[in-house]
């Protein structure tokens, strides 16, 4: 589900997209309500992560979300 928030990297106002925070072919699909599970960003900022730290179910970036937003948010500028 998408809906129009606040993106904790770049703080836009815009609709946001959900990040898993492991792969979901690993099995982050199975518990989406788990907030602790994925952050909701926007666009450009969801895709920094995963050409930062690889794709789908290649994604090797952080799996805590406050360290996942501290990292983004360092290698954004």
């Amino acid at each position: 589900m998408r809906g129009r928030d606040v993106c904790p990297i770049c703080d836009e106002v815009t609709t946001l997209t959900r990040h898993h925070l492991s792969p979901v072919a690993v099995g982050a699909g199975k518990d989406r309500g788990v907030k602790a599970r994925y952050v909701k960003l926007c666009r450009p900022c969801h895709e920094l992560a995963h050409r930062i730290w690889g794709p789908g179910d290649r994604y090797e970036g952080p799996e805590e979300r406050e360290l996942f937003v501290r990292e983004l948010r360092a290698r954004r500028t």
